[in-house]
């Protein structure tokens, strides 16, 4: 019964992403609705999408493997969020009800993931777009 739970959800999903919004060309910047970014000049895929009124994301790169998944404690889809994929391969998010979060680019297909609220020197790093 598990496994057939599993596999109806991991259908579900599928498909739902399938038909999202596709952003073949994309080359980072300003994320604010569900879809499937693909980063062309850094052979970099962002999935963005709701999962019962929460925020998922994960980045994957060119072989599949899942180099950042959102994070568990996540955001409300019903909250104000947005998110940013800068020129240095960091992936910013910013949401009305839990902050502002960082996966900083640390090395290949390695990220580290920072509550930029609790360490603050990053807001100087926080790229100009992103900012309201």
């Amino acid at each position: 019964m598990k496994k057939a739970m599993f596999l109806l959800r991991t259908i579900v999903i599928g498909v739902f992403l399938s038909c999202g919004n596709r952003h073949p060309d994309w080359n980072g910047g300003i994320i604010k609705e569900f879809g499937v970014y693909h980063v062309s000049n850094k052979n970099y895929t962002i999935e963005v999408y709701s999962r019962d009124g929460i925020l998922n994301f994960f980045v994957k790169n060119l072989s599949g493997k899942r180099m950042i998944a959102g994070p568990s404690y996540g955001a409300s889809t019903y909250q104000n969020w947005t998110m940013y994929f800068d020129k240095n391969n960091d992936l910013w998010l910013e949401s009305s009800d839990i902050g502002i979060y960082l996966w900083k680019y640390v090395g290949p297909d390695e990220y580290k993931e920072i509550d930029v609220e609790k360490e603050t020197q990053y807001l100087q790093q926080m790229p100009k777009e992103f900012k309201k």
